[in-house]
């Protein structure tokens, strides 16, 4: 008698720390759960003075250690504590889904070859398949990234990164590297991050008013968002720079998201002393972190985000879901469904000049920007629904995995 597989959803982080992959993770395994699917999730845990839910949509949590907010390196401090937890779990689950396999991606691939557990990864990163994205490491380790050494630490990495049943691939840029690592495209399934769109939807009049007098931001003024972290990467010092140079009275700049205090790219103090610098406190407003991201969108007009790096950049996916009018750089996976004066207008990262340029054109253009919102929406409705994003993936874990009524 067949049956249906049961799903260990493996995630450095979880809720409640937010993040495009947490994001994912937590779609997928409250999908799942949700339609009869054993899941559980296995993550680190979180810092002590959060609180860390032991179930989260219905959903056992399993947190191990390190302990301690987002860092650098704790999807490899992670990989002992969850390979012992892949051990410990054996006999809940059998089939691994890991959205990130960067790091503890690896203890997976041990677990797989010891228990002859199956194994789909999501490639979310440019980069993470060829080991490409090492080059900057094996640089400050003085190491030639294009020398014998570090050419033969990036084959071992490929090997162990190759050794998934299947591979979920965000982009399609990911899915052409996928094939240059020798991957069969038989094992790769090309699927955008999904959106709830009934959660991210545009907002009525009424409602927007009062999203906007319980955020605090004006109600004659065109609010144009960004929201993510705070962080260098993303291009938030840009967009403080850029604001200055826009210099017109009929916007406001929100920026909501978490600060990184103590990260070597945390931007958060010094956009504020920068706002500070410039005399914008009247033209900027730091809302901070919040765990209603689509209640902040549905008050804003233009959705801004001039990010140097992305995986995929699913703020912005939600942001169009919402009816805002893209202002984004073109980077990884969403640069797929971009159309520059279509359904966004694209900057270049590291631009603030030309940054500003494309808001001053967002802001002072009322028949574009509804445009923008209106293509924007649509947009979302033909690629990133979660429903058909979740049951894609759904049926790809049933394909890799071999079930019989017997236990595991």
């Amino acid at each position: 008698m067949m049956r249906r597989p049961r799903v260990l959803v493996l995630t450095t982080y979880y809720a409640p720390i937010l993040g495009g992959v947490e994001t994912h993770a937590r779609l997928i395994a409250g999908w799942m759960h949700a339609r009869g699917y054993e899941t559980l999730v296995l993550t680190t845990r979180v810092g002590l003075d959060r609180h860390a839910p032991q179930t989260v949509d219905g959903v056992p949590v399993h947190r191990t250690r390190p302990a301690g907010s987002r860092r650098q390196w704790a999807k490899w401090l992670a990989l002992p504590f969850i390979f012992w937890a892949l051990v410990r779990l054996r006999k809940r689950y059998d089939v691994v889904y890991c959205p990130d396999p960067r790091g503890v991606g690896v203890a997976a691939v041990a677990v797989r070859r010891l228990l002859s557990k199956r194994l789909v990864f999501q490639a979310a990163t440019p980069g993470a398949l060829s080991c490409a994205h090492w080059d900057g490491l094996l640089a400050r380790a003085a190491m030639d990234p294009a020398g014998r050494l570090a050419r033969a630490i990036k084959s071992a990495g490929r090997r162990v990164y190759g050794a998934a049943d299947a591979y979920v691939c965000i982009s399609q840029e990911i899915s052409n590297e996928g094939r240059s690592a020798g991957i069969p495209e038989r094992r790769m399934l090309y699927q955008p991050h999904g959106v709830r769109l009934d959660r991210y939807h545009p907002a009525a009049t009424d409602a927007v008013r009062r999203l906007r007098d319980e955020l605090g931001l004006p109600q004659d003024r065109i609010i144009c968002l960004f929201l993510g972290r705070l962080s260098r990467e993303k291009g938030v010092l840009d967009l403080v720079d850029a604001w200055r140079r826009v210099d017109d009275e009929s916007a406001v700049l929100a920026l909501a998201g978490p600060e990184m205090p103590g990260h070597h790219l945390d931007a958060g103090l010094q956009a504020r002393e920068l706002v500070a610098r410039h005399g914008l406190s009247e033209r900027v407003r730091f809302l901070g972190a919040t765990d209603t991201p689509a209640r902040v969108m549905q008050a804003a007009d233009v959705f801004v985000l001039p990010s140097y790096y992305e995986a995929f950049a699913i703020a912005v996916a939600e942001a169009m879901a919402c009816g805002l009018a893209p202002v984004v750089s073109p980077v990884a996976g969403i640069a797929d469904h971009l159309d520059d004066g279509e359904n966004a207008l694209l900057c270049e990262p590291g631009r603030p000049d030309h940054l500003a340029a494309t808001l001053r054109r967002a802001i002072g253009n009322a028949a574009l920007r509804g445009a923008l919102r209106r293509a924007a929406r649509a947009t979302a409705e033909r690629h990133f629904d979660s429903e058909r994003m979740a049951a894609r993936i759904a049926g790809l874990l049933a394909d890799v995995a071999v079930f019989r009524g017997e236990s595991a």
